[in-house]
């Protein structure tokens, strides 16, 4: 009789922790950009899409095939010039300097030659391609920008 109540209660103890809701995966954090990643050099925009209220109207676009590089210098400085066409605007921005500086682990803060400040979060890095986005506001229009992009120098 003994080793029935050990067994039974055995048993109903492996019940009540075995059964029951699964645990919801952890919520993954931010990426981190691995401090091993150089940032500094030539980024060749490969695919630009965006997603935002334009006119009021939620609206999605990619363009497939932009055109343009930003180059990050090391002392934080660069140049941007791209251009693309996206939600129905077309986006230049020819030979622009900039000035740049990482705001944490995976963030940098880009100024503009007008003062403006696009911040981007690096969703992705590799050695050779980096994938970041950023927020735009023209107008009443804003929409969330993301890049992928490949190092070519």
């Amino acid at each position: 009789m003994k080793l029935f109540t050990i067994l039974l209660t055995t048993f109903i103890v492996m019940i009540n922790f075995s059964c029951g809701e699964p645990e919801e995966p952890m919520e993954q954090g931010p990426y981190v950009v691995p401090e091993s990643f150089e940032i500094a050099g030539k980024w060749e925009f490969v695919t630009v899409s965006g997603e935002g209220t334009i006119g009021g109207l939620p609206q999605s676009d990619t363009d497939e095939s932009p055109e343009g590089f930003v180059e990050f210098y090391d002392f934080g400085q660069g140049i941007s010039d791209v251009t693309l066409t996206l939600l129905g605007r077309e986006l230049v921005k020819e030979q622009e300097n900039i000035n740049w500086e990482w705001v944490n682990n995976n963030t940098i803060d880009i100024e503009e030659e007008d003062g403006a400040h696009e911040i981007w979060t690096i969703l992705s890095t590799t050695d050779s391609t980096m994938t970041a986005s950023w927020f735009i506001e023209i107008l009443t229009n804003e929409a969330t920008i993301t890049a992928d992009m490949r190092r070519i120098q």
